[in-house]
C-alpha cells in the first residue's frame, strides 16, 4: 500500500504497541523510526522486539502519551516522511493529537500519515491534513492523509494520487539513537 515511500524515510509510530508498523518500515528500508507508547508493558515488548531484530540503533522509543511526545518532538525540530497512528478505536483525543502532529510541522511536505480506526469510530476532519485514500477491511478503516499545502483547515479532498517521498539522509536532527 505504501510502496517506495518507506525507503529512506524517517518514521513516526504513534500508539506503537509492539512496534509492528515501525519495525516493518525499518525492515523495508526506513532509515529511522521513533516509537511512542505510554504503556510500560508495550514499551518493554517493543524494546525486546527491536533488540531481537537488531534494530535498536535505528530506533528511538518514547514512553509517554502521544500528545506529550509530539510537543517534545516539535521542540526538537523532528521531521517525518511517514507516520502511523493506530490508537485504541474508542480513544477520544485522536483528531486533536493528529491535528497537533500537523500544526507542529512534524510532517515533511508530501509526507504520508496512515491512521487505523474502527468502522464505528470514523476519523473526523483534521485541521492541516487532507485525505489521500480511505479503505475498509471488515471493521477496520485505514485512512491515508498528507499535510495540506498552505495549512488550510478542514479540507478533505478525495482521490488524490499518493505522492512518492524521496529518500532522505540519515543522521539529521531528530535522529537521536535508541531509547529514552
Amino acid at each position: 500500500m505504501l510502496g517506495p515511500i518507506v525507503e529512506g524515510a524517517r518514521v513516526l509510530d504513534l500508539y506503537a504497541g509492539s512496534g509492528a508498523l515501525g519495525i516493518e518500515s525499518l525492515s523495508r528500508g526506513a532509515v529511522h523510526a521513533t516509537f511512542v507508547d505510554r504503556s510500560p508493558a508495550s514499551v518493554a515488548a517493543l524494546r525486546r522486539n527491536l533488540d531481537t531484530l537488531a534494530l535498536s540503533p535505528r530506533a528511538r522509543v518514547m514512553r509517554c502519551d502521544a500528545a506529550g511526545a509530539l510537543r517534545r518532538l516539535g521542540r526538537e525540530g523532528a521531521r517525518f516522511e511517514l507516520a502511523f497512528a493506530d490508537p485504541p478505536y474508542a480513544a477520544a483525543d485522536v483528531e486533536s493529537t493528529l491535528a497537533a502532529l500537523a500544526a507542529l510541522g512534524l510532517l515533511e511536505p508530501g509526507a504520508t500519515l496512515v491512521v487505523e480506526r474502527g468502522r464505528r469510530h470514523p476519523l473526523a476532519s483534521i485541521a492541516g491534513l487532507a485525505t489521500i485514500d480511505e479503505r475498509s477491511y471488515g471493521d477496520t478503516v485505514i485512512v491515508r492523509l498528507t499535510p495540506e499545502a498552505g495549512g488550510s483547515v478542514g479540507n478533505r479532498p478525495r482521490g488524490r494520487a499518493l505522492r512518492s517521498v524521496p529518500a532522505r539522509r540519515a543522521g539529521r536532527e531528530g535522529h537521536r539513537q535508541n531509547h529514552e
